[in-house]
C-alpha cells in the first residue's frame, strides 16, 4: 500500500497533463467535404463550419479554406478549442497548412 500512495501523485500529474494537452489545441486534416462561412460585418472575424466543427476565422483563414473546399485539397487546420452551444466541438483557427502535394 506505501508504493501505491509514493506514486500517487506522479500518476494524478500524468493524468492531468495528458488531459490538459488535448484541451489547449486540436486539429483537423483532411478534404473538407462541408463548408459554410457566416460573416458578421461588425467583426473581422468569420464563422467557418467544417465537418463537425464550427470555427472563428481571420477573413485570410476563411478565404484559404474556401478554396481549399473548391479545389479538393487537402488541408491541415489548427485551432484552440472554445466552449459553445449549440453546436460543438467549437475553436479558433490558429493556422491552415494546405498539403502540396494536392497542388497541379
Amino acid at each position: 500500500m506505501s508504493t501505491f500512495r509514493q506514486y500517487l501523485p506522479t500518476l494524478a500529474m500524468l493524468l492531468l497533463a495528458s488531459f490538459s494537452g488535448t484541451a489547449l489545441a486540436d486539429s483537423f486534416s483532411g478534404k473538407i467535404t462541408n463548408y459554410q462561412i457566416y460573416s458578421n460585418t461588425n467583426s473581422d472575424n468569420y464563422s467557418v463550419k467544417i465537418g463537425p466543427y464550427t470555427l472563428t476565422a481571420a477573413r485570410a483563414n476563411a478565404e484559404l479554406l474556401r478554396e481549399a473546399f473548391f479545389r479538393k485539397l487537402t488541408v491541415s487546420v489548427n485551432f484552440s478549442p472554445t466552449a459553445c452551444f449549440p453546436t460543438p466541438p467549437c475553436g479558433h483557427i490558429s493556422s491552415v497548412t494546405v498539403q502540396s502535394f494536392d497542388l497541379p
